[in-house]
């Protein structure tokens, strides 16, 4: 802490006002607060999302359970997937997928569902319908890819073995 604070003396001493004063400590902090490197595998990071989601929707259930003033309609419920918030009878209400689907699917589509007297209906469309999900693995950009890749490296060994012969003439020579 003493080193961080000689190094704020030093880069304060060129400002003139309060306010950069106040800022740079602010800027400072906040550097210093923050844990370096802090990327995540895209794996993990769909996981660690899904585990965020679920433990808030956990906790807005939680808390309406707390809250029982004579809650009508369907309350708030978590399928495995997304989190249906609470609503009225004869609400609908409606899920995005790019909320759901964020690392999958760029898809701006819509899962909707009806709160009626005996509960949440089943979701329409489902998932796999609404959310069009992208496939990575087209066999044309495959086949593209690796067209490709097979005549970089041809080159690349060609480029090698007329250097090896040219060398070897030179010191032959």
């Amino acid at each position: 802490m003493k080193g961080l604070k000689k190094s704020m003396e030093i880069c304060s001493q060129g400002l003139k006002g309060h306010h950069e004063k106040v800022l740079l400590i602010f800027v400072c902090l906040q550097l210093w607060s923050k844990p370096m490197g802090e990327a995540i595998h895209p794996d993990c990071a769909i996981i660690s999302q899904h585990l965020r989601a679920r433990e808030i929707c956990s906790q807005m259930r939680r808390s309406e359970a707390q809250n029982q003033t004579q809650l009508s309609g369907c309350k708030t419920e978590w399928d495995d997937i997304g989190c249906w918030l609470r609503a009225e009878v004869g609400q609908v209400v409606n899920l995005s997928c790019s909320e759901v689907f964020q690392h999958f699917s760029s898809n701006q589509g819509l899962v909707y569902r009806n709160c009626t007297s005996d509960g949440w209906s089943d979701m329409y469309p489902p998932y796999d319908e609404a959310c069009l999900f992208s496939d990575d693995s087209e066999p044309e950009s495959e086949t593209s890819y690796l067209y490709t890749f097979r005549q970089v490296y041809t080159v690349g060994y060609a480029t090698s073995l007329i250097s090896l012969l040219t060398a070897i003439v030179v010191f032959a020579a």
